[in-house]
């Protein structure tokens, strides 16, 4: 019996002590599933809430609302009821739908409601399932409709999925509370109803009565795949790096196209930004190909494509005016210089001029601090006695928005410039060119003694030598 499996469900997939949500539309799904849980409830004690939309699309919606609000106060059921208004224009069935689950959530936040169930059958999510394909939406999205799914932050269970329209109709054929009939069901200004009165009665009659459940077979099928994932890629976005230029992530050279192509749509739903297939098919390629420096831009974000990195960057960083050619620009120059504490003066630093070209430089001594004010970084030194165990940072250090490095005692100059042979070394270490204009160079008479971006170790100090600590800090600046 029906009851029986709703039952079965609902004790493999929920506990005894938080109440549910049933999401009552009226209709005889939703009205058989609120009969349904009127008996689980009597058996297990779980109570239950119902939330109720008004369209507002028929004129005896407003009624129907009213009928109800008195069958749940009839069985002691706590009813919710939201009235639509103004929904504007465009496609009225996904606005309708983003507003039914915001407040759903509402109600779960409010009430702590272990899950949200809804009256789905087997019917809509063959419907579903043909939709998406037809239109071209990922595979991971054809079992959409799935028995168990979190939507918006919610749990949302659908005990009916396995059961078809006509076998729910016909358990509420002797029940005293006859469920209602909903026009809008068969207006064909929704596609929905278009394929639900042209599209599958023409295509069971060409394909037989297991049409249906042929479709259904697929999602199920599909929705295994997307688990199999899912589960599989999961840890391997766990180890995004964030910092403040952003967040990137290491792709294992080994990981075939199927794999890379998920990857990057599971970080773009994490990410919150859009991805379309052409530009996941690009990346992708990128990214097996191993090649460097592929700029993407979408929605809000800029990506960057980088020997099996993806680099999603954040937005103050802006690469159009970081560098333009070999020039750094203005607003990525050195500003100022801090001499002795935090109290003292701050003198613009003037630009020295060498055999590189203008390098912007300013003076570091052993009691100064250099501060790039626009991108809210710090270059901060103090005297140490070197170890060989103190190690160099290289960008990947950096990018968490820490830099160390361990010169010799002695006058240095500091800039955001670097010449081509340091260009050529950064490009050799496999470095990302688009953090060159964010780096320090450190230098002395002309020749770069430090870098922060390639860890190397610095051949002018032995064991026991007093020394230079450099600690290069990056943070966001906040707007």
């Amino acid at each position: 019996m029906l009851i029986d499996t709703v039952e079965e469900f609902l004790k493999k997939n929920c506990n005894g002590v938080q109440p549910f949500l049933l999401a009552l539309s009226g209709g005889p799904d939703s009205t058989c599933l609120f009969f349904c849980l009127l008996k689980f409830r009597q058996k297990t004690n779980i109570p239950f809430h119902v939330a109720h939309v008004d369209h507002g699309w028929r004129t005896e919606s407003s009624n129907e609302a009213l009928i109800l609000k008195k069958l749940a106060d009839d069985h002691s059921v706590p009813f919710h009821l939201k009235k639509l208004e103004n929904m504007g224009s465009g496609n009225l069935e996904a606005i309708c739908r983003n507003e039914r689950y915001q407040f759903f959530k509402e109600l779960s936040d409010r009430y702590s409601f272990q899950a949200v169930l809804t009256g789905h059958h087997g019917d809509d999510r063959s419907e579903t399932v043909l939709k998406r394909v037809l239109e071209g939406a990922h595979w991971s999205r054809w079992n959409s409709l799935s028995e168990n799914k979190c939507i918006f932050g919610i749990r949302v269970l659908r005990p009916l999925i396995h059961f078809s329209k006509k076998h729910i109709e016909s358990c509420c054929i002797n029940h005293p509370f006859k469920p209602f009939i909903d026009s809008s069901n068969r207006n064909q200004k929704f596609l929905r109803a278009r394929m639900r009165e042209d599209i599958f009665p023409y295509l069971k009659k060409t394909f037989g009565k297991d049409f249906e459940k042929n479709l259904g077979i697929l999602a199920e099928e599909a929705g295994e795949i997307t688990n199999f994932f899912n589960q599989r890629l999961a840890p391997i976005l766990e180890k995004r790096i964030l910092g403040p230029f952003g967040s990137y992530l290491e792709i294992d050279q080994s990981f075939s196209m199927i794999e890379i192509k998920y990857l990057l749509r599971l970080l773009s739903v994490s990410e919150n930004f859009f991805l379309s297939r052409e530009m996941i098919e690009l990346a992708a390629h990128a990214l097996k190909e191993n090649r460097a420096n592929i700029r993407l831009s979408t929605t809000g974000k800029k990506l960057i494509i980088d020997r099996l990195r993806v680099f999603i960057l954040n937005p103050q960083l802006n690469l159009e005016t970081a560098v333009q050619g070999d020039k750094v620009m203005q607003d990525f120059e050195l500003e100022s210089l801090t001499i002795g504490d935090e109290h003292s003066q701050k003198v613009k630093a003037p630009p020295i001029v060498s055999d590189y070209g203008s390098k912007n430089c300013v003076n570091l001594s052993p009691s100064s601090t250099v501060s790039r004010l626009k991108w809210s970084v710090e270059l901060n030194h103090s005297e140490a006695i070197y170890s060989l165990s103190q190690k160099n940072t290289s960008w990947q250090e950096g990018w968490k928005g820490v830099s160390i490095g361990y010169i010799p005692l002695c006058n240095y100059d500091v800039s955001f410039h670097a010449t081509p042979k340091l260009k050529k070394t950064w490009n050799q270490a496999k470095v990302p060119a688009f953090l060159y204009p964010y780096f320090p160079v450190i230098w002395h008479k002309e020749l770069p003694i430090h870098e922060f971006l390639t860890g190397k170790e610095n051949h002018l100090l032995k064991e026991g030598d007093r020394c230079l600590k450099l600690e290069f800090r990056k943070r966001a600046r906040i707007i």
